[in-house]
């Protein structure tokens, strides 16, 4: 799972890094806000990647 998510993770945990702590006083909120919404936007652009539109081989014919 990191493999298939490690790079997307990353960009849009240090986005919500940068947003976190322009937004929040202390750094337990910001890390928490970035982990979670890097996750879950990690997980969002990797499920509409077009890599996994084109064919993974599991399609049924």
């Amino acid at each position: 799972m990191l493999k298939k998510y490690g790079l997307a993770f990353l960009y849009c945990f240090t986005a919500f890094l940068v947003i976190g702590w322009l937004s929040f006083d202390n750094w337990i909120s910001t890390s928490v806000f970035a982990i979670v919404m890097g996750g879950v936007f990690a997980w969002v652009i990797e499920g509409f990647s077009p890599r996994k539109a084109a064919g993974s081989g599991t399609e049924r014919a």
